[in-house]
């Protein structure tokens, strides 16, 4: 028999025994409240090192992507760790002779079943081994990160718990027992709470045909605040802010407001939807000078599919049309922006912490005319699309992410992004690098 399955085993009889089955429940249900009297906060220990290697073991069994069990990784990862300060038995065992007293009889851990709550570890949890201690966080991760009412039901979570933690778990046998354990209703759940983040980018243009009329960079700082996270709606307000370089002067660029949704899970797919839009702050002097620029409203949904190691998201969005006049010293010029379709295919590689990856991308868009003061067509582009590709590298934490990306014109013609009139969207020019930097708070 190997050592695995006895340890295996060991876990199997620590979660068949009445005191770790009590031990996440409310105060009421396993003992008399006595473990409220003080606790200290651990920061260091084999419980806390253990912790990290619980959620090792769920970020390589990719938890995040099995229906409903989407929370687990982030309630295991951000929960805080108490240790009290004397050990507190089972209402059960209260009534036994002290003599028939093992460890059995006591309470090893608590949680809330709510989200984000505290996880308290009582000193008899010390005489675990590592793996023991593994189970034991997710089981106390389980309770906050479960539905309600299923996050109470001991024998739901105990049987997850042994899912998760056994020797040969895959996502796919973790998968079959959740699927039998969790309502269908409930594996369509909520992301995990998405963090708020500040960032900062900047954008490289270049063009088949440069001119001294045409922007070369473009500097970009954004905001996306989510104030609902605390009760689990990823519900965000994004804003965003910008400036174009053309020959050594900057012009004030676009502004953008954006409402961000990123709610639904459902069988390992994440589902996102958004709603932009960014209005146009280019003085005339900076139209003048070949900064074409419009009122942008756009609205696109996203799909991602993780795996292992590997990742594949397909992005959609429509632009409406608008548009925009210049004054020059004949009259006023129009300027007519069609609508776009955008299409947008993103797959990649999964490195720990990094992704590596590249996207292709078809833009349709409607038309693009410039009509003069006389009513005289200058400029009419008809339908025209525009595919791009390029590639994708990105570094996260849990405190910040690094990325940069590429952007190249596939079908150079007369058109190029800067016919689209948006900036803050597609660039300009014809090719386009990019780099970011975002903190999470």
């Amino acid at each position: 028999m190997s050592s695995r399955f006895l340890v295996f085993l060991a876990l199997l009889g620590l979660f068949a025994s009445p005191g770790v089955l009590r031990a996440a429940t409310k105060v009421g249900n396993g003992d008399d409240g006595s473990d409220l009297e003080g606790a200290k906060r651990l920061l260091n220990g084999p419980i806390f090192i253990t912790r990290t290697k619980a959620v090792r073991r769920l970020k390589q069994l990719n938890i995040a992507g099995i229906p409903g069990l989407g929370s687990l990784l982030p309630e295991l990862e951000n929960t805080k760790l108490y240790m009290a300060e004397k050990d507190v038995r089972t209402l059960g065992a209260m009534d036994a002779s002290p003599a028939h007293h093992d460890d059995k009889d006591f309470v090893y851990a608590r949680t809330f079943a709510a989200a984000h709550a505290a996880t308290r570890f009582f000193p008899v949890a010390l005489n675990l081994d590592d793996h023991q201690l593994i189970a034991l966080h997710i089981h106390e991760a389980l309770h906050r990160a479960l539905p309600a009412p299923i996050n109470e039901n001991e024998d739901v979570v105990g049987q997850l718990t042994l899912a998760i933690s056994a020797p040969e778990a895959t996502q796919d046998s973790i998968r079959t027992i959740t699927t039998g354990l969790v309502p269908v209703a409930e594996r369509v759940s909520l992301l995990p709470v998405r963090k708020s983040e500040f960032g900062y980018g900047v954008q490289a243009f270049s063009y088949d045909k440069p001119s001294a009329s045409t922007a070369d960079l473009m500097h970009k700082v954004h905001s996306n605040l989510y104030p609902f996270g605390e009760q689990r709606i990823p519900v965000g307000i994004g804003l965003e802010a910008s400036a174009l370089h053309r020959n050594g002067t900057f012009f004030a660029g676009p502004l953008r407001i954006s409402l961000l949704l990123d709610a639904i899970k459902l069988n390992s797919f994440e589902f996102g939807l958004s709603a932009s839009a960014a209005l146009n702050a280019f003085a005339n002097t900076a139209k003048r000078n070949g900064m074409l620029c419009r009122d942008v409203v756009s609205f696109g949904f996203r799909l991602k599919k993780h795996l292992r190691h590997f990742y594949v998201e397909n992005q959609s969005s429509v632009v409406l049309p608008s548009k925009e006049t210049m004054t020059t010293s004949t009259g006023v010029d129009e300027y007519d922006f069609g609508s776009i379709v955008d299409l947008k295919f993103r797959t990649g590689i999964k490195l720990g912490q990094f992704e590596v990856g590249g996207f292709f991308q078809g833009l349709l868009a409607n038309h693009f005319r410039i009509t003069n003061n006389a009513g005289t067509r200058l400029r009419d582009s008809g339908r025209f699309s525009l595919y791009s590709a390029g590639p994708e590298v990105q570094w996260t934490t849990e405190t910040f992410t690094v990325s940069l990306s590429g952007s190249f014109l596939l079908n150079p013609n007369s058109e190029n992004f800067g016919s689209l009139g948006a900036p803050l969207s597609f660039g300009a020019g014809h090719t386009v690098v990019g780099a970011n930097f975002s903190f999470f708070f």
